[in-house]
């Protein structure tokens, strides 16, 4: 009888902590508090991204990935009395599982990015990138996965 006791109130113990760990982010709104982000880098991803492309490839990958660019310091393009920039691309990549691993890559600086497509091939997103100035466009064809990004030319 003691023995039944004692699991029993291991078991409410056990209850009430997986009923907290249910509410965790649903505490009343007098309990939120915000804080200044001071990393840079993620302050300037964070205020200057703009998401160019995501897609959900579950079915063909087990992976989803999002596309983000950020543009440069004005005049960063260096083309003359103009104050066009280049960009960063941010590639995150995470999977699916219990305990999500993800990963993310930051390549440039490019000038004038435009995501072409984002597909899977043979199991592995594929990014294909555009860039460059007009009649001097370059395409890269990016397979990502969470152990890197291979980068190729892709033809004109």
């Amino acid at each position: 009888m003691i023995r039944r006791l004692a699991l029993s109130g291991v078991l409410l113990t056990l209850s009430a902590a997986i009923v907290d760990g249910q509410t965790a982010g649903v505490r009343p709104v007098s309990e939120l508090r915000a804080q200044p982000v001071s990393d840079s880098a993620l302050l300037n991803v964070v205020v200057n991204g703009r998401l160019m492309k995501e897609q959900d490839l579950a079915r063909e990958a087990r992976l989803f990935v999002r596309v983000v660019e950020v543009a440069g310091e004005s005049g960063s393009a260096k083309t003359e009395g103009t104050e066009e920039v280049v960009s960063w691309i941010y590639i995150a990549v995470s999977d699916y599982g219990e305990v999500v691993e993800q990963r993310a890559y930051r390549l440039g600086p490019v000038y004038d990015p435009k995501v072409e497509r984002l597909v899977a091939e043979n199991r592995t997103p594929v990014v294909y990138l555009a860039y460059g100035a007009r009649g001097n466009r370059r395409r890269a064809r990016l397979a990502v996965d969470l152990k890197g990004i291979t980068i190729s030319a892709t033809p004109r």
